[in-house]
Parts: C-alpha cells; sequence; structure tokens
C-alpha cells in the first residue's frame, strides 16, 4: 500500500482525519553533507547515512550498520533523506 492509499483510506474514515501509523527501522538517518558527497566522488549531495541502529531493530537484523549510506528508495533517488526516507516506511 502507498503513501497515497493510507492517504485515501484515513480521509474516509468518519470524523476527523487521523495520522497514519508511520514506519520504524531502529535507526536514524542523517542527509549527506556537500563535502561527503565530494569525498564519495558524488556530483550532488543526496541520499542519507544510517547511524548506529539500535539492538534488536530491524535496521540492525536487516544488517544496517552506522556509517551505511543510502541514495535510493525503489530505484528512486533519495534527495530529502528525512522527509521522503519517513513517505517511503509508510
Amino acid at each position: 500500500m502507498s503513501r497515497n492509499d493510507t492517504d485515501a483510506i484515513v480521509a474516509q474514515q468518519d470524523g476527523p482525519p487521523t495520522p497514519a501509523p508511520c514506519g520504524w527501522i531502529g535507526a536514524q538517518v542523517r542527509p549527506i553533507t556537500a563535502s561527503f558527497a565530494a569525498s564519495l566522488g558524488m556530483a550532488v549531495p543526496y541520499g542519507a547515512i544510517f547511524e548506529q541502529p539500535e539492538a534488536g531493530s530491524p535496521a540492525a537484523k536487516a544488517g544496517i550498520a552506522a556509517g551505511d549510506v543510502i541514495t535510493a528508495i525503489d530505484g528512486a533517488p533519495l534527495m530529502r533523506a528525512r522527509g521522503h526516507l519517513d513517505a517511503r516506511l509508510v
């Protein structure tokens, strides 16, 4: 189910709209800075860097480690690290 599908379901409920639940992976991300992107040979800074995942979290179980870089989700470039990542995890 995509974010748009979730929004449509939430909008159809009786009463005031309620926020859709968000996914949790158990790791913080921070955007890639221009200087870090340059050190990776990237012409444009995009993507996110994972912080240390919480023990036992989905991120840890998937093998994500501190310093891992994500640049795309489902083939789409990750241009805004925090907002885009949150939207894709819903």
